[in-house]
């Protein structure tokens, strides 16, 4: 054991996940102590939570909670059932566009994992809509796409002038991307086309119809992967990205709750995925975290695991440093250490980790679409992003972000929805 790594979370913070997991009674005991909600509220924004800390907090008649507070909850959550709705439709439609065409498409997460964890497409939020095809189907399926209006990102920032040894870089390193990016002008919807599950080292099988089941989202049967498959997709997509946003871990806590499980089936693909550890830490911190239940014949397993409770430290570590750095603009180079420990130990076996750091080693000297972001030169001079980039990296590290997330008074509030 590596010690509690739940020791470092905020008052607000641990307000936030009981709300989120529908405790009404550790809610309410949270809340006899003072509570900062400017702070609850930059949370629960953060980690796109605020639908349903909305919906515990507003069943409580508690003094303590703050009327306005609940008010910006409430237009919070109402925008986003409106957006919602919005994106199912266009799930729908898109998903008929392209089974039409003989596509064999999977929706990944939006409207069909909402409705299948949360009984409501419209309470968890989402921006894009992540949809899965065969590669061999790709180059169709962008057609299609297009057709119906979509506009490939080819680039980020597409509204930068790169030269073209900059944009060669660009390319480059898109090519070892697992999705191409889509964006409607009219609609404004992005889709996400995946021909692979993510750039994991740990790569899921493509699906076949044999693990293709279908929900029922807005009178049409939405092809999805069965539970235990999506399971281990979003453990993998969450521990990639060391669950720095809670939504994430929120998922397979409610997936923990959930009955019918196959949770022999999921412990064989995860050992087949060779990411027993990464489903082990899912367990640990959705148990400590949200309180969900670890099956009965995880217990003993997960209590041993060294590796997994190490890593659930680590991404304790990477969470509250990346909303300390997202919401309140602290120093970009805690982010960037643990995320960088994470990912090492993430790595099994020696081989891997030392490949890790080779890699890592590399970005140190080679320029990056970041390094031309902050200082553009002429293709005679690209010569010198190999000397600047290791100074444009500590720059970057080093400057405070602007807030993704607007602060709040949260005795103003009320000016805002007026």
């Amino acid at each position: 054991m590596t010690g509690n790594p739940f020791g470092k979370i905020s008052h607000e913070l641990w307000l936030m996940l009981a709300s989120t997991s529908g405790n009404i009674a550790k809610t309410q005991n949270l809340l006899l102590k003072p509570v900062n909600w400017d702070v609850l509220l930059q949370l629960a924004l953060h980690h796109r939570v605020y639908p349903l800390v909305y919906e515990t907090l507003s069943q409580l008649n508690n003094p303590a909670i703050h009327e306005n507070t609940i008010g910006y909850l409430q237009q919070k959550y109402r925008d986003n059932a409106m957006q919602g709705l919005y994106l199912t439709g266009e799930t729908v439609r898109m998903v008929k566009c392209l089974e039409s065409h003989g596509i064999r498409a999977v929706v990944l997460k939006g409207p069909p994992l909402a409705s299948r964890l949360y009984g409501d497409v419209a309470i968890r939020p989402y921006k894009d809509i992540d949809i899965l095809v065969p590669p061999g189907e790709l180059v169709k399926a962008q057609g299609i796409l297009e057709k119906e209006g979509y506009l490939k990102i080819d680039i980020p920032y597409p509204e930068q002038n790169f030269t073209s040894r900059q944009f060669m870089i660009i390319k480059r390193s898109l090519h070892q991307n697992f999705h191409v990016s889509y964006w409607h002008n009219t609609k404004n919807v992005n889709i996400e086309l995946h021909w692979r599950f993510g750039k994991s080292i740990h790569e899921l099988p493509f699906p076949n119809e044999s693990n293709i089941t279908r929900i029922e989202i807005a009178g049409y049967l939405l092809p999805v992967l069965y539970d235990e498959d999506w399971l281990i997709y979003l453990i993998l997509h969450g521990a990639g990205h060391a669950w720095f946003r809670l939504r994430w871990l929120v998922d397979i806590a409610r997936f923990a709750q959930h009955e019918g499980i196959d949770w022999e089936k999921t412990a064989f693909m995860a050992k087949s995925t060779g990411i027993q550890t990464l489903l082990h830490q899912s367990l640990i911190l959705a148990n400590g975290l949200l309180n969900a239940p670890i099956p009965a014949n995880f217990q003993s397993v997960v209590a041993s695991d060294r590796a997994a409770w190490w890593l659930s430290q680590l991404a304790i570590n990477v969470c509250i440093a990346t909303a300390e750095y997202e919401i309140w603009g602290s120093n970009g180079l805690c982010v960037s250490y643990w995320q960088d420990i994470y990912k090492f130990y993430t790595r099994r076996g020696w081989k891997n980790r030392f490949n890790y750091i080779l890699k890592d080693l590399s970005k140190l000297f080679s320029p990056s679409i970041n390094d031309f972001m902050t200082i553009s030169l002429p293709d005679r001079l690209f010569g010198l992003y190999y000397v600047l980039h290791p100074f444009c990296f500590l720059y970057r590290r080093l400057k405070k972000p602007r807030s993704k997330v607007p602060a709040f008074d949260s005795n103003k509030i009320h000016t805002r929805l007026n």
